[in-house]
């Protein structure tokens, strides 16, 4: 059996899954580049809020349960800059589901209540960034490469104003809509390593991406690999499950849709037969 996470990765069935290596474009490393990176948060901080920026620094890098067994499946990051705006990053390898869209908005919500619970006033606060890069087919809906989500008035689409959340998702499948101009800089440039898994060991002219592929090459030689790798078997295990438990599924449903269908076909069959007997009943008499 082959199991596949977002085409990045897969486990067959007889092989250990300590042997397969997390590649470069899965949110196992996203994760901890961001961690590990000031100058990558600060590109892409730069890139969402249109500001200059002087620090961006990691508030929270907590691995969220997705599961009511709690875990750690969703590996996101919360960042905040010097000037008080937040963002929330996420690499997404996985399909995106409504359930995924609206984990999204939910995580995005809570940097609100962040800042109440920092005691912010109304008035005082800041924006919160979101930012999904997704590796999957285009999302529903999504045809482009970038799409950015905020609060508007369906009928007239005017933004609405001082809104404090906006949800941006960039679809790395569709990079090729990234204009001469905008290829050269630091964001694409670091966004392009993304797209494919080779992309990383081409030669980088942008110092953010060569800073990317470098800790990439650190990452697989240390201990807290050894984290994600845990990680990682888990999902897999779990996505075998869900895969073993749909199939079981298919085939007990199969299986009883099949006796309820001849118990129907005896049922329909008696009821034809009383009625044959009925009408022959009927002519004998008259």
């Amino acid at each position: 059996m082959n199991i596949e996470v977002g085409g990045f990765f897969s486990w067959k069935e007889g092989i250990h899954m300590d042997e397969q290596v997390i590649s470069f474009c899965t949110d196992y490393f996203f994760h901890y580049l961001l961690i590990h990176s000031p100058m990558v948060r600060l590109c892409i901080a730069e890139h969402l809020s249109g500001l200059e920026l002087k620090t961006v620094d990691v508030i929270n890098s907590e691995r969220y349960p997705s599961h009511k067994d709690g875990k750690k499946y969703v590996l996101d990051i919360t960042l905040k800059d010097h000037l008080g705006n937040l963002y929330n990053i996420e690499m997404q390898n996985g399909y995106i589901s409504a359930a995924e869209l609206a984990r999204f908005q939910i995580y995005t919500m809570s940097m609100i209540d962040l800042q109440i619970q920092e005691g912010v006033q109304y008035q005082d606060m800041r924006k919160v960034h979101s930012l999904i890069i997704y590796t999957g087919n285009p999302i529903r809906n999504f045809e482009h490469l970038w799409h950015e989500v905020e609060l508007i008035d369906g009928k007239y689409e005017k933004e609405l104003y001082n809104g404090l959340i906006v949800m941006s998702f960039l679809q790395t499948k569709k990079m090729e809509e990234v204009s001469m101009e905008l290829a050269r800089s630091d964001f694409y440039q670091l966004m392009r390593l993304f797209e494919q898994e080779d992309n990383h060991k081409e030669e980088q002219t942008s110092e953010v991406a060569k800073e990317a592929v470098e800790l990439y090459d650190r990452f697989i030689s240390l201990e807290e690999y050894i984290y994600y790798k845990a990680i990682q078997r888990d999902r897999l295990w779990a996505e075998s499950k869900i895969g073993e438990g749909t199939r079981k599924g298919f085939e007990q449903g199969l299986e009883k849709g099949l006796e309820q269908g001849i118990e129907k076909g005896i049922e329909q069959g008696k009821r034809e037969e009383n009625l044959k007997r009925a009408c022959q009943l009927v002519k004998k008499k008259y």
